[in-house]
């Protein structure tokens, strides 16, 4: 309980009080001690595994949130593209660190992606 603790920035009594609480919470045995020697059970094991699969879900999830960025393709001739969108955008959109525009005058649609926005100019298509 010392060296957790100390990870954690706390007192071993609040640790073990927490651990326990969890334990009644859950109806559980979360630690077990052997030859004075404080281990995980089966459950505890079982339990920390699909804890640390949540974790990182949630992980993944935050970040997703925290870079959420609008992608947007434009597909148009480079002319359209050069002398009409470009200067159609309003600055505060080019300098929206949330939005990315890619810009191609290319007709190649294996470029698209799933669920990304893309906006055909002309008559390309």
């Amino acid at each position: 309980m010392k060296k957790t603790s100390d990870i954690l920035g706390t007192y071993p009594s609040t640790v073990s009080r927490t651990i326990r609480t969890l334990e009644k919470h859950l109806k559980i045995k979360l630690l077990g001690k052997e030859e004075g020697r404080i281990s995980l059970t089966q459950e505890g094991l079982q339990y920390g595994s699909f804890i640390e699969k949540k974790l990182e879900e949630i992980r993944r999830f935050e970040i997703a949130l925290s870079s959420n960025i609008l992608e947007l393709d434009i597909i148009a001739t480079e002319w359209i593209i050069n002398n009409i969108v470009i200067p159609a955008i309003p600055q505060n959109i080019k300098q929206n660190q949330n939005i990315r525009m890619n810009f191609s005058s290319s007709t190649n649609i294996n470029r698209m992606k799933y669920g990304k926005p893309t906006i055909f100019i002309g008559n390309m298509r």
